[in-house]
């Protein structure tokens, strides 16, 4: 029984104690539950004295606390057991209470440090995040750029491409210079690549022109030896001498027998006869010599075509430029023969040609084809250069015109040496054309739509897209 005792006293707590006021209730399994109920606490009460105690709670038991204080003990991470004894009416421990305390707000406050621990993890990887990104996109990115850009250029020999950052920093700055520095190195080379092609050409030319110039002098020489002695010929005098038999011929032969000018004039004509042979063979001399001479000139400029041939000298160029080059060089011919004409021309980047070849193919091929278009009413001749970029980082060009065009027979031989439909023409254009083209590694064809409806040169270049257009950065 749980029971409560006050001494009796007046109601000003004053004495003397007239007695005992006792109150109790038994602590029934009904009562405990009860008072669980009302304080929300599951709570298990044991005598100690019945002897029904449990292993575990004998055990707290021996280290219960004194009567009447607390000790805790954690049963888990949910529940948390609170021991006290209650004494007897000696003072002697007659109970063991345990209280079952949930632990919902250490869970709370764990779930919170768990949470609040996470939360700093997180905002740490945000902010971690945060920075990798911003390095990313504002120094190891544009570092790592310019590294490519960098290798790029070693590798390919690109001096075309650009960083192009537009950007205030210091690295804006870095990629500034380096294009800078990408840009003039490229127009050195290109200044240096003129200069060499432009002196080694004077040098060769120079040559050559000391050569032909050796021979020219010799071949005058040999004209004016062939001049002097046409001029000391005997011919006149042998006309002459022809010309009196003539008109002594009715009598003949009285003015050898009577005139004394017969004897002398067989006498002249022996002496002319041995002198014009003389003179013969001292101009054939003369002649084998002027012609040995014209064989050296001949093989000095075959020797230098045949160089200018084998070389291929190749330079960034551009097409636009290059075809306006082309068609001031025969404005005065397009505009003499009222020769309309049309560029089809993509946006492209500077090509790499041989500018020499290229230039000689294309003035060939476009004063081919306004010649043919002489018997074309004025108002139809129309000139159409087309380009497009082909396979094999190539190009292809087209030369369009509305001449007469030609037949099956002429398009097979029209790329022959020494092949022409013109009367002063000696058929070497064409067949350098195709010559020049195919060094170059390309192909060129003739195509014809029909009788009258003109022709069509296309001319295939690979592999002069330079590698800017290959490689994006």
């Amino acid at each position: 029984m749980l029971y409560a005792a006050r001494p009796i006293v007046t109601s000003k707590n004053e004495g003397p104690i007239r007695g005992t006021m006792l109150f109790g209730r038994l602590l029934t399994p009904t009562e405990a539950e009860a008072l669980s109920e009302r304080t929300h606490v599951t709570m298990k009460v044991w005598n100690i004295a019945s002897g029904t105690l449990p292993v575990s709670e004998s055990t707290m038991l021996h280290s219960a606390p004194e009567v009447g204080t607390k000790k805790l003990q954690a049963h888990g991470d949910a529940v948390l057991h609170a021991y006290t004894t209650l004494p007897d009416v000696y003072g002697d421990p007659l109970l063991l209470l345990r209280a079952d305390l949930p632990r919902d707000i250490t869970l709370q406050g764990g779930t919170s440090a768990t949470f609040a621990a996470a939360c700093t993890v997180a905002d740490g990887l945000l902010v971690l995040l945060a920075m990798w990104g911003i390095l990313q996109f504002r120094v190891l990115g544009p570092l790592r750029a310019m590294a490519t850009h960098a290798i790029r250029i070693g590798r390919h020999d690109d001096l075309k491409a650009r960083l192009q950052f537009d950007r205030r920093d210091e690295i804006g700055t870095l990629a500034q210079e380096l294009d800078r520095m990408v840009e003039s190195l490229a127009n050195s080379r290109k200044k240096v690549l003129d200069n060499a092609h432009r002196e080694g050409m004077a040098e060769v030319a120079s040559e050559m022109l000391h050569n032909v110039g050796n021979a020219v002098n010799s071949a005058n020489c040999y004209v004016e030896l062939l001049e002097e002695k046409l001029a000391s010929s005997k011919l006149p005098g042998l006309q002459k001498g022809v010309k009196m038999p003539q008109e002594q011929a009715p009598r003949a032969a009285d003015f050898f027998e009577r005139d004394p000018r017969g004897p002398k004039l067989v006498e002249f004509l022996t002496q002319a006869a041995e002198a014009l042979q003389q003179s013969h063979e001292d101009q054939q001399v003369e002649v084998h010599r002027l012609r040995d001479t014209i064989r050296h000139i001949r093989d000095a400029i075959a020797v230098q075509q045949n160089f200018a041939g084998r070389s291929n000298f190749v330079q960034e160029i551009s097409l636009q430029d290059l075809l306006n080059n082309i068609l001031a060089m025969n404005q005065e011919l397009l505009r003499s023969s009222e020769v309309q004409v049309h560029l089809e021309i993509p946006d492209l980047p500077e090509l790499q040609l041989n500018k020499s070849k290229m230039t000689q193919v294309l003035v060939n091929l476009v004063r081919n084809a306004v010649q043919a278009m002489q018997q074309t009413p004025s108002d139809e001749r129309y000139l159409r250069i087309t380009a497009s970029i082909a396979h094999n980082d190539g190009l292809e060009l087209q030369i369009t015109d509305r001449g007469m065009g030609f037949g099956p027979d002429v398009q097979k031989m029209l790329f022959t040496h020494g092949f022409t439909t013109k009367g002063e023409g000696n058929g070497f254009g064409l067949h350098y054309c195709a010559n020049a083209i195919r060094e170059s590694g390309g192909s060129i064809r003739a195509e014809r739509p029909g009788p009258g409806q003109g022709a069509t040169f296309s001319i295939y270049l690979p592999q002069v897209m330079p590698s800017a257009v290959l490689l994006a950065p």
